[in-house]
């Protein structure tokens, strides 16, 4: 079932960078908290790379293309995330109920103040904002306080740029995780029609060592802060809550 929304030539990209090793998928099943097995439930390793549980609560997925870490969601159902260790089989996860709802982004009106790429957000009047870019990918990088700050919001984009989910690493050091779906606007027209991949996520946490960590967007373009103060943290996160799509 898994499906990957993505061009040929941006595939191509992804197998010169990762090389494909031979690889049992995962596979394992999902289950309510009452032990019902859940079908439907999307299990992602990219926002771009899914497959879906069967009638059992049963899915397969192989996650050579993308990270270790996957996303177990469904509508009604808290999200979970879980890491994929050296077993190739096995990872089962149980799914809380939740009234949660998706975060439905808006179109663009066009305003001369807002910057990024697909995703736009409007800063405070003298934010200070720079331009790079790395590898084939364009990134915008705001600064919260003083010059020689290290407190900065990175608006990333690119073939290469993300898969849209935290890495096995990050997703060690996360506690207090809150998680989301995220929803492009209804104009938006590259939609998947199986349902096997997902507009976005807005996953926002605590490190371990008490400052903050946010992921908002997908695999070709995110948000992200790392390890921020709370001030900072505030800062940004307002940024982020003026986000429209264009």
């Amino acid at each position: 079932m898994a499906r990957r929304i993505i061009e040929s030539t941006l595939l191509s990209i992804f197998c010169v960078a990762i090389p494909l090793l031979a690889e049992e998928p995962v596979a394992g099943t999902v289950r309510s908290a009452s032990g019902k097995p859940l079908a439907e439930v999307l299990v992602c390793a990219s926002t771009w790379w899914c497959t879906k549980t069967d009638s059992e609560g049963r899915y397969s997925l192989d996650v050579q293309c993308c990270g270790r870490v996957l996303r177990f969601s469904r509508d009604g159902y808290r999200p979970v995330l879980k890491a994929v260790g050296s077993a190739s089989s096995g990872v089962d996860v149980v799914l809380s109920e939740s009234n949660q709802t998706a975060w439905i982004i808006p179109v663009c009106p066009g305003r001369d103040s807002q910057i990024g790429f697909q995703f736009k957000v409007v800063v405070p009047k003298g934010t200070r904002a720079i331009a790079t870019t790395e590898a084939a990918n364009s990134i915008l990088k705001v600064r919260f306080g003083p010059e020689g700050s290290k407190d900065w919001l990175t608006i990333g984009t690119g073939p290469t740029w993300s898969g849209g989910l935290p890495s096995k690493d990050e997703l060690d050091s996360l506690v207090e995780i809150v998680d989301r779906d995220l929803r492009l606007p209804s104009t938006y027209n590259k939609r998947d029609p199986e349902g096997l991949s997902v507009d976005g996520v807005d996953i926002r946490a605590r490190l371990k060592n008490g400052n903050n960590w946010r992921l908002t967007g997908h695999a070709f373009e995110t948000l992200s802060y790392v390890n921020v103060s709370d001030e900072a943290a505030r800062f940004f996160d307002a940024i982020i809550a003026t986000l429209c799509y264009q």
